[in-house]
């Protein structure tokens, strides 16, 4: 058993939503720093109406106590 640390956020864009999508997509997951991967990040909708006034991208991962490394 350990800490659960919960590590979760969000990044309200402002200009082209679909360049930060694009970006994301072509991220590689790194050896040499495991705990961030590309599936910690969700764009989730991508055109409005379905947002009120920016696009967000929405973040959140599990961790085993990350504050300890």
């Amino acid at each position: 058993m350990g800490i659960q640390t919960i590590v979760y956020g969000r990044i309200a864009l402002k200009g082209d939503f679909e360049k930060s999508r694009q970006y994301l997509k072509s991220l590689v997951n790194d050896g040499d720093f495991p705990w961030l991967r590309t599936e910690f990040f969700s764009t989730g909708a991508t055109e409005s109406p379905y947002y009120y006034q920016q696009p967000v991208i929405g973040f959140a991962a599990d961790y085993k106590a990350i504050e300890y490394d």
